[in-house]
């Protein structure tokens, strides 16, 4: 029966696609997500607690991030429907089959608002994935050029009309980096200005050679101990490497002042991804700072 639904499906997507023009790889995305929300809400398809907690809310946005909107908005709106946005935490999801159930409990985690400018859109989720995530692995969705980094957006709001394919970094709950395991305890607090306080220790980098090793991302090296990174596309001469504790993998930022930082993306560090770094940490008299991400 399911095999005779799949290829249905499939037949009646490649009819919208070729009604709407969209290239089959736009709408992949799309059906994707409908194999989730499926996974979701039917008893016989019998998802497990742990698939439940793996496809959240901060996935469906980058598993969708590919897809084509009229409306930047829409990136968001569009996947409210998903059962992960009503829940209250990403790690205790609501495994119940009976999603009028779950509709009529919880609202979802922003409502739609189309009165609010894209920008708002965006800052809004970021701040209620934070919330739900209680961690930092929707930071793992930041992608910056040069316009968005100099926009009035603050840096750590994931741009989802900017993903589109890039591979991410720290985003998925199933990669298996923990590279600030044993450190300080998780900090964040959003402050008036939109400026986002964390925990963190860091050290310097330097450029070396641009490798196209992943979409969106380019190769360079520590500036201490010439670890082999791959970052974020914008990462220059004098970006710091951090940890931010609470964090499963360090973070490209760079200084524009006093304890003010941009925040240009993750990054992923050859030898420190396991924990190692924190001997380092310790070795280092374990000194931490407290900055703002704006």
């Amino acid at each position: 029966m399911f095999a005779a639904f799949d290829q249905w499906l499939g037949h009646q997507g490649a009819a919208a696609s070729r009604y709407f023009r969209l290239p089959k790889a736009k709408a992949l995305p799309a059906l994707n997500a409908w194999f989730n929300y499926g996974q979701s809400t039917v008893q016989t398809w019998k998802a497990s607690r742990s698939w439940h907690i793996e496809t959240n809310f901060l996935h469906q946005l980058v598993s969708a991030a590919s897809s084509q909107t009229t409306d930047p908005r829409d990136r968001v709106y569009a996947l409210l429907s998903h059962p992960s946005s009503r829940r209250a935490s990403t790690y205790d999801p609501d495994m119940r089959t009976d999603y009028r159930a779950v509709c009529r409990e919880r609202p979802p985690l922003i409502t739609p608002d189309y009165t609010k400018t894209t920008e708002e859109v965006y800052y809004d989720t970021a701040c209620a994935l934070l919330k739900q995530h209680k961690d930092f692995h929707p930071l793992g969705a930041i992608f910056h050029d040069k316009e968005t980094l100099n926009s009035d957006l603050p840096t750590w709001v994931p741009r989802w009309d900017r993903i589109g394919s890039k591979s991410t970094i720290g985003c998925a709950l199933t990669d298996p980096w923990n590279c600030s395991k044993g450190g300080p305890a998780f900090y964040l607090q959003v402050m008036p200005g939109r400026e986002l306080r964390v925990m963190l220790w860091k050290w310097a980098t330097r450029r070396n050679r641009v490798l196209l090793l992943c979409t969106g991302r380019k190769a360079f090296r520590s500036k201490e101990r010439n670890d082999q990174c791959i970052g974020p596309e914008l990462t220059s001469t004098g970006d710091w490497i951090v940890f931010i504790f609470g964090s499963w993998v360090p973070h490209v930022l760079r200084h524009v002042g006093s304890d003010r930082y941009r925040h240009l993306g993750t990054c992923y560090v050859s030898g420190i991804m396991y924990g190692e770094g924190m001997e380092i940490f310790e070795q280092d008299g374990r000194r931490t700072e407290m900055v703002y991400l704006v």
